[in-house]
């Protein structure tokens, strides 16, 4: 019975850690120039570098110009602190693959914890 007990508690501990090191998505927001995309997030932390990253959460729908879904993905590096960070976070079109015709004025939807989202929309290029 008591292993049962530790391991409850192991795994109630690892969903409060996971929990604590979701990032918040406040903005975003695009500059066509640089083709970056910038976003605001938050999260707890302090202690270590939390890397962002950000992925296609299933295909886009079709329309035009097309819709998309991110989602942003945070590694805290085992990061247990529980201060509370705000941080501008960007990505570029090329290392989102979004350079491509395809994405021509597309609307990106990017989702970050507690329902957290913002929507950009991607320059029309000729």
């Amino acid at each position: 019975m008591s292993s049962l007990k530790n391991l409850a508690t192991a795994l109630i501990l690892t969903l409060a850690a996971d929990a604590a090191q979701s990032a918040t998505v406040h903005s975003a927001s695009v500059d066509p120039v640089k083709q970056v995309i910038t976003v605001d997030v938050s999260y707890g932390g302090g202690c270590k570098e939390h890397d962002f990253k950000l992925k296609f959460k299933g295909g886009c729908m079709e329309s035009y110009p097309v819709q998309c879904h991110l989602v942003l993905e945070e590694n805290s590096h085992g990061d247990m602190c529980e201060a509370m960070i705000g941080k501008r976070v960007q990505f570029t079109f090329a290392e989102l693959g979004l350079n491509d015709g395809y994405f021509n004025g597309a609307y990106l939807t990017i989702f970050g914890d507690n329902q957290s989202r913002a929507t950009v929309s991607l320059p029309f290029r000729r």
